[in-house]
Order: C-alpha cells, then sequence, then structure tokens
C-alpha cells in the first residue's frame, strides 16, 4: 500500500483545486426569461442588470430584448444568459425574480421547456374605442392624457405599464402589470370617469392572488432574506405570527381590522420592544416621512384605550385638524397599529371619521410637530404610498444595521474571524449596490411623472378639441 504524498492540508488543498478546475470546464447552459409584457428599455436593462448580479461568477447576460407579433402587436420581452447549470444560481435567480415583480404568466426556461413559472404581477387590459370622431391627433391626445393619468393614480401599485395605440382604427390598448388588483382597478376608473363620455371603455383583468400586503413585506424583509441568509434564519426563530384565535379576537375588539393588517400580524405579531436573533436587531414596518415605525402586537392594539388618546390630544384641539379626523376623544374609535421607539410618532386607523373622512383611514401623528394628518383613506393605500415614496427606506435602513453589527465591539456573539462575518460582508456589498439601484428608479419614476401632463380638475376639452383640429387642418388641408 502507498505512501500518501503531502500533508492533510497540502491534500485538501490539491482536492479544491481539482474541484474548481472541474468546475471552470463544466459547460455553461443557455437560459431564457420570457416576459408577457413590453416594458421600457430603461426597466428591461435593470432586470438583465440584476440576473447577471445574480449570476456573479458563474455565467452572464446575452443578450435581451423585445418582440412584437403581427401588425405591431404586443408580443414579450426576453433576457438571454448563460449560467452553470447549478441548483444554487438558478434557484438564487428566481428569488430575486419573483421578489422584484413580474406579470403573471413570465416564465424562466431552459432549452425551451419551463424551469419555473415566476410572474406575480396581475395583468389589467383596457381597451378604449373612440367615441367621439375628431382627428386622429385628437384622438391620440385623448388616449395618452388617459394612460398618464392612470399611471399617477396607481402610484406605487404599478410595476410595468404599455399602450398600444392605433390610430386609423380609432382604437387603443393600455396594458397595467400591478401589485394590487382592488386598488389598481378603483384608480383605473376613476381615470377614466371622465372621458366615457368620449371613449368607449372595456376591462379585463388576469388576477394572479397576490396581495399589495404581501408583496409589501416581501419588500421589507428581502433585505435579511436574500443578502445574509445566515442571519435571517436567525431572525425567523423569533419571527412568531398571530394565530387565528387572536386574528379573531382583534376582530371582536375593532370588527372593521383591515384584512391586509391581520395578514402582517399572520407574518410577525408585533415588532415593537423586539429585538430579532442574538444580534438584537430592530425591524421596522413602517417607515414613512422619516419616521421608524414598530408594528404594535394584536395584545397591545387591543390594550390601547382612551387614555392613550391623551397623547395626541394637543393635536385634536389645534385649529388646522384635518376635517375627516373627530375633534373628541369620546368619540374616537381608533387603533393604534404602529409608533416610534420613543411614542412620539404614532399610527393609527380611524374606525368613526366625521362625514368627511373614510372608515379605516390612516392617520399619522407627529410629536414633534403636534400634529395629526390624514396619510391614506385606506390601509392598502398606506402600503402602496409607502411602496411609492421609500421603496429603498428599508435596504438602506438594513444597510446601516449591518454596518453597526459589523462596527459593534461589544457583540461578543459575533466572531470577527467567522464565517458569518465573511456572509454579512458579501451581502452588504451586494446589497449596496441594489440601494443604489433602487433611489435611481425611484429618482427617474419621478422624473418621468413630472412631465406627465395630469389633470386633477375640470378642463373645457371642447376648446381643446378645436385648438387641435385647427393644427391638424393646417397641415394637411
Amino acid at each position: 500500500m502507498g505512501k500518501k504524498k503531502g500533508t492533510r492540508r497540502q491534500r485538501k488543498d490539491t482536492k479544491v483545486k481539482k474541484v474548481k478546475a472541474q468546475q471552470d470546464i463544466r459547460p455553461k447552459k443557455l437560459y431564457k426569461l420570457i416576459i408577457p409584457a413590453y416594458i421600457e428599455e430603461s426597466s428591461l436593462k435593470t432586470l438583465a442588470q440584476i440576473i447577471e448580479e445574480e449570476l456573479q461568477d458563474d455565467g452572464e447576460v446575452c443578450d435581451y430584448g423585445k418582440h412584437f407579433g403581427l401588425f405591431k402587436v404586443l408580443g414579450n420581452c426576453s433576457i438571454d444568459f448563460i449560467a452553470r447549470n447549478t441548483n444554487k444560481v438558478i434557484d438564487r435567480i428566481i428569488s430575486t425574480l419573483s421578489d422584484h415583480g413580474l406579470p403573471l404568466g413570465s416564465e424562466l426556461c431552459h432549452n425551451d421547456k419551463v424551469i419555473k413559472r415566476i410572474g406575480r404581477l396581475h395583468v389589467i387590459k383596457v381597451d378604449l374605442s373612440y367615441e367621439l370622431r375628431v382627428s386622429p391627433i385628437a384622438n391620440e391626445v385623448f388616449v395618452k392624457r388617459v394612460y398618464s393619468r392612470v399611471l399617477a393614480l396607481l402610484g406605487g401599485m404599478q410595476i410595468f405599464s404599455s399602450s398600444v395605440i392605433d390610430i386609423t382604427n380609432h382604437s387603443a390598448v393600455l396594458y397595467f402589470y400591478v401589485i394590487d388588483k382592488k386598488l389598481a382597478l378603483d384608480a383605473i376608473n376613476a381615470s377614466i370617469d371622465q372621458f366615457r363620455w368620449f371613449l368607449g371603455v372595456s376591462i379585463n383583468t388576469a388576477d394572479s392572488n397576490m396581495t399589495i400586503q404581501e408583496y409589501y413585506m416581501n419588500q421589507i424583509t428581502r433585505p435579511y432574506r436574500h443578502f445574509v441568509q445566515p442571519i435571517w434564519r436567525k431572525m425567523q426563530q423569533d419571527w412568531k405570527g398571530l394565530k387565528n384565535a387572536g386574528q379573531q379576537e382583534l376582530k371582536r375588539v375593532f370588527p372593521e381590522t383591515p384584512q391586509g393588517l391581520l395578514d402582517i400580524l399572520g407574518i410577525v405579531n408585533g415588532t415593537c420592544n423586539q429585538r430579532f436573533s442574538e444580534f438584537q436587531l430592530k425591524v421596522p414596518i413602517f417607515m414613512f416621512e422619516k419616521h421608524e415605525l414598530y408594528l404594535l402586537s394584536a395584545e397591545e392594539m387591543m390594550a390601547h384605550g382612551l387614555e392613550d388618546l391623551e397623547v395626541i390630544k394637543p393635536a385634536l384641539e389645534y385649529s388646522v385638524r384635518p376635517k375627516g379626523v373627530r375633534a373628541r376623544l369620546s368619540q374616537w374609535n381608533a387603533c393604534l397599529i404602529a409608533k416610534s421607539e420613543d411614542g412620539k410618532a404614532r399610527l393609527y386607523i380611524d374606525y368613526n371619521p366625521t362625514k368627511e373622512g373614510v372608515v379605516g383611514q390612516v392617520l399619522l401623528y407627529d410629536g414633534q410637530s403636534q400634529r395629526i394628518q390624514v396619510v391614506a383613506a385606506l390601509f392598502a393605500k398606506f402600503l402602496a404610498v409607502l411602496l411609492t415614496l421609500d421603496y429603498h427606506a428599508y435596504g438602506l435602513y438594513a444597510l446601516q444595521a449591518l454596518i453597526a453589527l459589523l462596527e459593534s465591539h461589544d457583540n461578543k456573539g459575533l466572531d470577527l474571524e467567522s464565517d458569518m462575518v465573511t456572509a454579512i460582508q458579501k451581502g452588504l456589498y451586494r446589497l449596496q449596490a441594489e440601494v443604489s439601484r433602487k433611489m435611481q428608479e425611484v429618482e427617474d419614476e419621478r422624473k418621468k411623472l413630472d412631465i406627465l401632463p395630469v389633470d386633477n380638475g375640470f378642463y373645457e376639452w371642447s376648446d381643446l378639441i378645436e385648438r387641435i383640429q385647427e393644427k391638424w387642418k393646417l397641415k394637411h388641408m
């Protein structure tokens, strides 16, 4: 029997080198992401960048582009990439794309075989026909105004959108790929109501069963779930949800508790005054106007009575109190659902507003200014507002928390030589890149909305038609 060459360490290093060499020569396979939607060039490029980030050294994006059917009818978009056929890489890409939000029907394929259906966004198709025959220019102006108004009202509920306008056949088709179907349909109907005298409207939807609260919770936990999985696994041990019996008890005390809030409590029953994992991480659920608000548990919500409302009494007595909010505490029926660590900023759901208000409206009390304001008519709309205004805030918060964790010398549970530190450092690098990209996306979206013509009041359409017709006649007659 021959003697083994080298020490155990040398033999291990040799084995590792052989494995790496085999990985390098292992053939890469072609994958295709197919998205049944028209996506703007900038958004498609962002998706390609996301896939490249997930591939790292295990592959690359080959090509991406848009494809149309006959007569320039909406076809699909696709991204081709090559990757080593490792489950780890493909699972990582699937997880990221699922969180990012893709239209229903999106698929990841390999050799024309579907690996995973990853589309979760609802698809809403709006067919418009011109009831009033005016100039083609006027037709296009009206449709583009409808389209821009819908985009402005959808806000954080829509991810992608597209339009196909056929002037010759006096018709147009608008596509919206949205997070929450009900809220989106409300926004679309509100946008086209004033145009119904001019446009015939038909709306069809493809329902993915996703809710805005599901998408919202995915976004705020994503920095931990995706970038530092070892920490997330430790956090999940303390991530307890409210059982059905507890939800029914909360509904008994506050019968009009929105389902969206119950769903969030079902995921985590409060984060106020709680620290997760041995690293003692805090998790604010709502971040709004520079406030970090922590979700109360159902038991804490039911325990807060009228005596706790004394905190906001100065705001109710203020001369500029919102019209939809009652001034007398004895008439209040509001549930405190979240507050800041110092208790000065508070979030309520108001179940007994004045006639000017809406049952279930969300109120924010700012202890510094001692003002109270209505931030959304419904809880679901409040989540949409947070997704619109602070889409990147949770990534930034997680980034700061993880940096503080690495810099802490008092945390004895963190060995600076451990694999955990390496995982955090790698996660920080990729998380920082994603936060920067999201911040740029928000800025680009705001710039785009700033130039969209949104009509918020009454407009004399007959004057507009006459002016456009005159221009059209001068040009063509």
